[in-house]
């Protein structure tokens, strides 16, 4: 059974990430034939219409399964994706997964919104996927034994029990080549700053508040064996593929796992690709030394876990364990590495008024880290959308907007539209007034106007292709052409 896997069209944001999630699922398929078609880049390469390209993906490929996933700000593409495949092949099976469907059935059954999809897969899906096909190739009626699914039965969703995440060493290698137009796709897995996903750790023990992890992965940890991380960046390094990024949500939660993969990517001389991934101040704090491990390793770029340096907001998020000296304490020893790193900051929370944000921006100029601020978003099924709803400061429904970067809620002093021109302002007085151009494109370190022209060079037509369509803020999201 041939199974089409559609990276659902996003926010043209750069470089480009090839997105880990579709290379497990097409790589556990047992028997069947999957392809991932990345809708995304091949709007990017082409500048055709949605329709043009999904009309001949569909007739090239013929598949009897199309499987679309995605986060929330994604889902009204993934609806006109699956309502145009209903309309043009109204034999093919249209299923839905991903983050977004994971958290809103949380909140009650599937409504008339999911009504081209004739099924839906909460939680991880590999395994799931794999079972529907099999069941829908020998011709089954009844889908209620397979977990993590939603079926239709007489017009209504029907909820199968929870499916346990699967532990990683049981998981196929990522196929990276199961790309239905690999030709189109080689340029761009080529270039340098395109971001080869990958996972080392799947899971996180937290459960933050604003996050949907606890809602995908149920507080389940699962780390794939060292050696099996290692082949897979051997493929990429094979691909051409020179930046490889863990889709981790902490690579160094357990600092003794981190120690063991930075030594065998030295071992296996594979530090010469650019690494990238997510880090908690707490681990870097327990264990010093593995930042210097890190840096000779590879890793070039850190996302730091701070969220707030606000005990207030860190105690709303459920993150209090992250306290604010504790990042301070990160940062320092990431500099003192020479990694380039940015600090995640969430804007927004109920408390949150100007004096505050730039009291964050100011702090995090003094420490030398570099602030990534993002909106506090209300996820559909995570613990703060149901606080959000009661508080009445959803101002946004659009669930395409719902991307972190745009502001969603006000607070009892700021409406949307003042924190967005705050966090602007903020970031450009930090830019203006701080010495971190020349840390923004390292390379070991160093700043490299070169590599900065080569990223100008490599995606400059794909940003211009994209934003020259654009005609106002929400347009952003609705750059492609149906």
């Amino acid at each position: 059974m041939n199974v089409l896997l559609v990276v659902n069209p996003r926010k043209p944001v750069f470089p480009p990430v090839v997105d880990m999630s579709y290379l497990s699922l097409v790589s556990n398929l047992g028997s069947h034939r999957g392809r991932i078609y990345d809708l995304f880049m091949d709007l990017l390469v082409t500048g055709r219409s949605v329709s043009d390209l999904l009309r001949e993906a569909l007739v090239r490929f013929a598949p009897r399964v199309v499987a679309i996933g995605g986060m929330t700000y994604q889902f009204a593409a993934a609806q006109r994706i699956a309502a145009f495949v209903k309309a043009e092949f109204p034999q093919v099976v249209t299923v839905l997964g991903g983050w977004h469907v994971t958290g809103a059935v949380e909140e009650g059954p599937p409504g008339e919104e999911f009504g081209d999809f004739d099924f839906l897969i909460y939680g991880q899906g590999e395994t799931t996927l794999t079972e529907l096909c099999d069941a829908l190739e020998g011709g089954a009626e009844d889908f209620s034994g397979i977990p993590g699914l939603f079926f239709r039965a007489e017009g209504t969703f029907v909820k199968n029990a929870w499916r346990t995440p699967n532990d990683l060493d049981t998981l196929a290698l990522p196929q990276r080549d199961a790309y239905l137009n690999f030709d189109r796709m080689v340029p761009i897995l080529r270039r340098f700053f395109t971001s080869h996903q990958g996972e080392a750790i799947r899971g996180c023990p937290h459960a933050c508040a604003f996050c949907s992890n606890a809602l995908m992965n149920r507080g389940v940890v699962r780390k794939s064996p060292v050696e099996r991380v290692i082949e897979d960046m051997k493929f990429v390094k094979f691909l051409g593929g020179r930046s490889f990024a863990f889709s981790d949500e902490n690579t160094t939660q357990d600092t003794d796992y981190f120690e063991q993969l930075c030594n065998a990517i030295i071992a296996n001389r594979l530090n010469d690709l650019n690494l990238m991934t997510l880090v908690s101040t707490i681990s870097v704090v327990r264990r010093p030394e593995l930042m210097k491990l890190a840096k000779e390793a590879g890793f070039t770029v850190f996302g730091v876990g701070a969220e707030s340096l606000s005990k207030k907001n860190l105690a709303l998020f459920n993150k209090s364990w992250s306290a604010p000296e504790l990042h301070r304490q990160a940062v320092e020893l990431i500099n003192a590495a020479g990694i380039l790193h940015g600090s995640f900051l969430i804007l927004g929370a109920p408390d949150d008024d100007a004096a505050l944000i730039k009291h964050q921006f100011r702090a995090m100029q003094r420490m030398r880290t570099n602030p990534f601020p993002l909106f506090l978003t209300p996820l559909p099924g995570t613990p703060f959308k149901r606080q959000a709803e009661q508080s009445g400061l959803i101002r946004v429904r659009d669930y395409r907007l719902y991307d972190c970067l745009t502001p969603i809620m006000a607070t009892r002093y700021l409406e949307p539209e003042q924190l967005e021109g705050l966090r602007t302002r903020e970031l450009l007085r930090f830019y203006l007034t701080s010495n971190v151009f020349k840390r923004l494109m390292p390379v070991r370190g160093d700043y490299s106007n070169l590599l900065a022209l080569r990223y100008l060079s490599a995606y400059l037509p794909l940003y211009a292709r994209a934003f020259m369509r654009s005609e106002g803020h929400q347009a952003m999201y609705d750059w492609f052409r149906w």
